[in-house]
């Protein structure tokens, strides 16, 4: 028989093999494994980091468009009943919103006679045109083309206006100029199926106020007499009368403030041609970026495993 080698020497030798055995697998099964989780690691925070990207693109689109838009500008006037809030809808009536902007932003309606009060609306704008003074630059205004009847978007009945509508009146086709009627009573008679009569705002706050306003001289005051003589012969032949004190765009920007529509129906579709594509230019950007940086580390996914 073979002889045995002592216990003690047998064993030593056993476990300083199996020692260095178990610590060089170890060694390797550990860097191994942190170049594996180290790749995961930094696949894994690439494609976060592009999915990230990709949301703070579209939240950043989310929260410029608004602003970009503004499309439903908001117009202030103070009467001497209290104020009116009117939100501008060019979406309804491009034409007629552009004019009337135009006009609030050049001051037109500045201490102007609510003149005419029935039992279904408030008329305004007729006011007098010097040859000289702030009112000359008004002098012999041009009317603008008729917009198209309306549905609202689905909020009115085309061809019929609503209480706190906002309309142009006129008197032919193409007639629309300067003067305006705020609908207070749609329950007795409908109003809507004239061509100028096309909603271009609606009052948001201050219907009580149209409600409160004089209108014990109906249909008496003479249009004639206030282009012919202004405020004079309606303060002193109707004392009574409520004014607007004056308009003012709440939330214009620095750039339609600045600007001048001397001529908004050549404007109106301009403006919203400029607005479709300063907002497709966006996506459009903002859509390349999400998809090269989706479409690229995906790719580096791919060919980091193993």
């Amino acid at each position: 028989d073979k002889p045995r080698e002592p216990f003690f020497k047998t064993n030593i030798v056993k476990s300083v093999r199996l020692f260095f055995i178990r610590s060089f697998c170890c060694s390797w099964s550990a860097r191994l494994l942190s170049d594996a989780s180290l790749r995961i690691k930094e696949v894994s925070l690439r494609m976060l980091r592009s999915r990230v990207v990709m949301w703070l693109h579209l939240l950043t689109f989310l929260i410029i468009s608004p602003g970009i838009l503004s499309v439903h500008e908001v117009v202030e006037c103070d009467t001497t009943k209290g104020r009116l809030v009117i939100e501008m809808r060019r979406d309804w009536a491009p034409y007629g919103a552009d004019r009337f902007i135009d006009l609030v932003r050049r001051g037109y309606f500045t201490d102007v006679s609510l003149f005419r009060k029935n039992p279904w609306i408030v008329q305004f704008g007729a006011v007098q045109h010097p040859q000289k003074g702030v009112r000359a630059q008004f002098q012999g205004i041009s009317t603008i083309a008729d917009d198209p009847p309306t549905d609202c978007g689905g909020a009115c009945t085309k061809g019929r206006l609503f209480d706190g509508a906002l309309s142009f009146a006129g008197g032919g086709k193409n007639s629309r100029d300067s003067q305006l009627f705020f609908v207070h009573n749609m329950a007795d008679q409908p109003i809507g199926h004239e061509l100028w009569e096309v909603p271009i705002g609606n009052v948001t706050k201050g219907m009580g106020v149209i409600a409160s306003m004089y209108g014990g001289y109906g249909e008496k005051v003479d249009q004639v007499q206030i282009f012919q003589h202004g405020n004079t012969y309606t303060r002193e032949t109707f004392p009574l009368l409520d004014y607007v004190i004056r308009c003012s765009i709440k939330n214009q920007t620095a750039s339609t403030a600045s600007s001048s529509q001397s001529d908004p129906q050549a404007t109106s579709s301009s403006n919203y041609k400029e607005t479709a594509a300063i907002l497709f230019v966006i996506s459009a950007v903002i859509a390349l970026i999400a998809r090269n940086h989706f479409v690229v580390h995906r790719n580096r996914a791919n060919t980091s495993r193993p």
